[in-house]
C-alpha cells in the first residue's frame, strides 16, 4: 500500500470575497493534510487569504502585465524587462490565432518541476486552461460554479474533452451543462459547496454595525440582511425598489447590505434618490459577517442567477429564514413556503413577497422553525466525493 502523500494543486484567480472563493476556502479547510500535499496558485491575493489553512502552500503569481492590447502590452513588458509576462502574452496570442494550446511553454512558471496527482481549475478561463492544457497532472479537473452558460461553447467543449472530470455544485447546473455540451455527461460530477459551520459559530470582533443593528432593534424595526457582491447579476436594485415601496407603505425596517463591488456608488445614489437613507445601509466587505447575519429577522437574496447560493445556505445554517429571488441552484434545497420563500425576479415580486411575510408573523415563525442547513451541504458528507475524483 502506498502511504505517500498525493500532490494536488488548486488554481483560482484570487481570494477576494465571493461565493466561489468562500467555497474554495471551505473545501481547503476540510482536506486531510495527512493524505494530501496541497498547493494553491493565485494571480492576486484577497481578504480570505487569512482563512486558508497553514498547511496549504500558497503561491501568488502576478500576471497583470500579460493583459491588454497586444502592442501596448508587448511594449510595456519590453520596457520593464518583464520577460515572464511577455511570454505569457505571446502564448495567449498564439492560442487565439491557431486554436491550439501553447501553455506548455509557460508550464514551469506555474507548476515548477513538481508532479501532481491532480490539477484543479476552480474557475473557467485561465484557471481551467492551465489545469487542463498547462499541467502534466494525472487528473485534470475543472469546476463550474455558474448558474448560466455564458462562455464560448466550442472553446469550453475543447476544455472539457481534455479534462478528467467536470465538477458542478448543483444538480441544476449539471443538467444545464449536459444540455449545452452532451459529451460531458459521463465525466460530470455534482459536488456541492461545503458550508463551514464552525466558521459561522465564530464571532467577529464588535464593530459599529452591530451597534447600529442593536439600536434599530430597540426601535422595534425589522432587520433584513443581504450578503452580496454589488455587481449587475446580483440585482441589488430589486431590493432598493422593494424597500422604497415598503417604506411608502409605512413598514418599520432596516436593511443591511454586506458586500462591495463596482456598482456600490450607483446603488448608494439610487438609495438616496429613493429616500432610503437610514433605511438601507451599505456595510461593505466584512471578513467575518456572521455575527451581523445572526441578528437578522430575515435574510434576503436578490440574485437572479445562482448555481448554488452559499450565502443562502450560511443563513439557513444560522436558522435565519430566507426570502430569495428565483434562481436554479437554491431549488435543490429550498421548498418555497416550507423552509424558505422563493419569489419571481423583479422588484415588484420581491416587494410582494416581503410584504406578505412581514404581515404574517406566524408564517415567518413556521419557516424559521424549518430553517436549518441541509445535511447534503455539511463537510463530512461532501469531502469523500472530492477524494473519489482525485483517485
Amino acid at each position: 500500500m502506498d502511504n505517500r502523500k498525493k500532490n494536488i494543486i488548486f488554481i483560482n484567480n484570487h481570494l477576494h470575497p465571493g461565493g466561489g472563493e468562500k467555497s474554495l476556502v471551505n473545501l481547503l479547510k476540510a482536506i486531510d493534510f495527512t493524505k494530501y500535499d496541497v498547493d494553491l496558485l493565485l494571480f492576486e491575493g484577497g481578504e480570505y487569504l487569512s482563512e486558508v489553512p497553514s498547511q496549504v502552500n500558497i503561491r501568488i503569481i502576478d500576471i497583470n502585465d500579460s493583459f491588454g492590447p497586444l502592442l501596448a502590452t508587448v511594449a510595456k513588458c519590453l520596457k520593464e524587462k518583464n520577460n515572464s509576462d511577455l511570454l505569457l502574452r505571446l502564448v495567449f496570442t498564439l492560442n487565439k490565432l491557431t486554436g491550439l494550446s501553447f501553455y506548455s511553454i509557460v508550464r514551469k512558471r506555474f507548476f515548477g518541476d513538481k508532479s501532481y496527482q491532480a490539477a484543479i481549475g476552480y474557475r473557467p478561463g485561465l484557471c481551467s486552461e492551465l489545469a487542463v492544457f498547462g499541467s502534466k497532472a494525472k487528473k485534470k479537473i475543472i469546476w463550474w460554479h455558474h448558474g448560466e452558460f455564458k462562455v464560448n461553447k466550442s472553446e469550453y467543449k475543447k476544455l472539457t474533452d481534455q479534462s478528467s472530470r467536470l465538477v458542478t455544485v448543483s444538480k441544476n447546473a449539471s443538467e444545464m451543462l449536459v444540455k449545452e455540451i452532451p459529451s460531458v455527461k459521463n465525466k460530470i460530477e455534482v459536488i456541492p459547496n461545503i458550508v463551514d459551520v464552525s466558521s459561522l459559530e465564530e464571532t467577529d470582533s464588535e464593530n459599529e454595525w452591530l451597534d447600529v443593528i442593536r439600536e434599530e432593534k430597540q426601535n422595534c424595526k425589522w432587520i433584513l440582511i443581504t450578503l452580496s457582491r454589488l455587481v449587475e447579476e446580483k440585482h441589488i436594485e430589486d431590493g432598493l425598489g422593494a424597500a422604497k415601496r415598503l417604506k411608502q407603505d409605512g413598514y418599520n425596517f432596516s436593511w443591511f447590505i454586506v458586500g462591495d463591488g463596482d456598482l456600490r456608488d450607483q446603488l448608494q445614489n439610487q438609495a438616496e434618490d429613493y429616500g432610503l437613507i437610514n433605511t438601507i445601509y451599505f456595510v461593505g466587505n466584512l471578513a467575518c459577517p456572521y455575527r451581523i447575519l445572526s441578528e437578522a429577522d430575515l435574510y434576503v437574496h436578490t440574485s437572479h442567477v445562482e448555481s448554488q447560493g452559499i450565502a443562502i445556505l450560511e443563513a439557513m445554517a444560522l436558522g435565519i429564514p430566507c426570502l430569495i429571488e428565483r434562481s436554479e441552484g437554491p431549488l435543490d434545497y429550498i421548498e418555497s413556503g416550507k423552509n424558505g420563500i422563493i419569489v419571481d425576479n423583479s422588484a415588484a415580486d420581491l416587494y410582494a413577497g416581503l410584504k406578505r411575510i412581514l404581515d404574517d408573523k406566524e408564517r415567518l415563525l413556521s419557516i424559521k422553525n424549518a430553517t436549518h442547513l441541509p445535511e447534503d451541504y455539511k463537510a463530512i458528507n461532501i469531502i469523500d466525493k472530492f477524494y473519489k475524483i482525485l483517485d
